[in-house]
């Protein structure tokens, strides 16, 4: 018997294509258990292009794109928080590329005011997040969804924190229960700007979801604390809040044909570099460290950054001297990131050493672990470097610390002219469709016999 399952959260971002991807392929997989998926997403700049992040998405779901009441101010936040700044611009008379550089500089600089004070705002004026005017466009159209189909279960994920605002006041509207996911903590995130007034707020918001979900599910390896902190807070709803495996990734994407990577000493980093804490500084002067020490050739090296990256990393990799070893090539749909884990030697996952990054292992990690390639973890001491450790996964470098980097860069360097450079482990714990299996048995838990 078909079940139909309501999915409300931000599903496609041009931002972030590995997005479209997870829930695509969620979508697929739960199909074939039977589910028929209803999807309720926001309009967001860069959602025209999903075609080319998701060639392959099944187009069976019916997909439902609502407006927000600030969808043209987020298409300016989007340009002035992920834009390039027009750094790369130039001039062809020495006086005038002088004074146009100067007027560059000063945009830059006011364009970097106007992103602080809009980043600090955010917290006073948007609780719980920046998406909270999608919530009566999305209630509208959830509504009709509800009314003209019979849904067994509505499914929200954050982030946004809106979206299961929307699912819990849906469930409560239509005696509908609902799995809320956690992958990103609410209250106790620590990777996002607060207010006093936006603490209070949300954890009565919190509260307020956890209270209504029928489940509450979060993933193992992303915010561990937030498991504890859920079981603390929430004792009497304990029984409620389940722990799914990690993440992992899909064996299917990675059936290729293999591919003899005779060229360069190959890196790659899949996902955004935004700027602020989780920054490629330490890995790039250390990769600057390694070629001026005469270990590693400049012109035996390739390193690719796949998605966002700041301007001032630009800069930093021109200013290094590094533009012909670096290239970044923006925001790519996944199958080319696949394209490109499968040419690699070695995965860059970098993060950061002032905030609690220390528990946290990112999907990027798992798409190294389908691709078979060892892991460069410029990681700073905690779960996630033991993750590596313990899985035999790569090596890790201290991410304040160039010249370890250095080190580990020369260590990999040379069993890639060995040709020692692999992984040889049992992925099979990290397939994502035994996750997806156990998160499934919970949706046909909550359908109402």
């Amino acid at each position: 018997m078909t079940k139909d399952l309501l999915l409300i959260s931000k599903v496609f971002s041009a931002n972030s294509p590995g997005r479209v991807e997870k829930f695509s392929r969620r979508v697929e997989l739960l199909a074939d258990r039977g589910w028929r998926t209803h999807i309720l997403t926001p309009q967001e700049p860069g959602y025209d292009r999903i075609a080319d992040f998701a060639p392959d998405a099944d187009p069976s779901p019916e997909i439902h794109v609502t407006d927000s009441l600030f969808t043209n101010l987020r298409a300016w936040y989007y340009d002035l928080y992920y834009g390039s700044g027009g750094g790369d611009q130039s001039s062809e008379s020495g006086s005038e590329e002088t004074d146009f550089s100067s007027k560059i500089d000063i945009l830059n600089s006011f364009t970097a005011t106007i992103k602080q004070g809009v980043v600090s705002a955010k917290p006073w004026l948007f609780i719980p997040d920046g998406w909270i005017g999608w919530y009566p466009y999305a209630l509208s159209s959830g509504r009709k969804i509800l009314t003209d189909t019979q849904i067994d279960v509505i499914y929200s994920a954050c982030s946004p924190y809106t979206a299961h605002l929307v699912a819990a006041k849906l469930s409560e509207e239509f005696d509908v229960p609902f799995v809320a996911s956690f992958r990103d903590p609410w209250v106790n995130n620590p990777l996002i700007a607060t207010s006093p007034i936006w603490k209070i707020a949300s954890k009565r918001l919190e509260r307020k979801v956890i209270n209504r979900a029928e489940k509450v599910v979060i993933y193992r390896g992303w915010f561990p604390d937030n498991g504890t902190y859920l079981y603390e807070t929430y004792p009497n709803h304990r029984e409620k809040i389940h722990t799914l495996s990690y993440v992992g990734f899909d064996p299917v994407d990675f059936e290729r044909h293999p591919v003899s990577n005779d060229g360069p000493f190959t890196i790659i980093h899949a996902g955004n570099f935004y700027g602020g804490d989780y920054s490629p500084e330490t890995f790039l002067t250390g990769l600057r460290t390694a070629i001026d020490r005469g270990v590693i050739p400049p012109d035996d090296i390739r390193v690719y950054f796949l998605g966002k990256l700041a301007d001032e990393y630009r800069n930093l990799i021109s200013s290094l001297n590094l533009s012909s070893v670096v290239e970044w090539k923006g925001v790519v749909p996944y199958e080319t990131v696949l394209d490109h884990l499968e040419k690699s030697d070695v995965g860059l996952w970098v993060m950061g050493d002032e905030k609690s990054y220390q528990s946290n292992v990112p999907s990027k990690l798992f798409d190294y672990i389908g691709a078979s390639i060892p892991v460069l973890a410029v990681v700073p001491d905690g779960q996630a470097a033991e993750f590596v450790r313990e899985n035999q996964l790569g090596t890790v470098s201290d991410p304040t610390n160039p010249r370890e980097v250095a080190d580990r860069l020369q260590e990999l360097y040379k069993q890639h002219q060995t040709e020692s450079l692999k992984i040889d482990i049992d992925t099979t714990r990290f397939n994502r469709q035994e996750t997806l299996s156990t998160f499934e048995e919970l949706l046909c838990e909550c359908v109402k016999q």
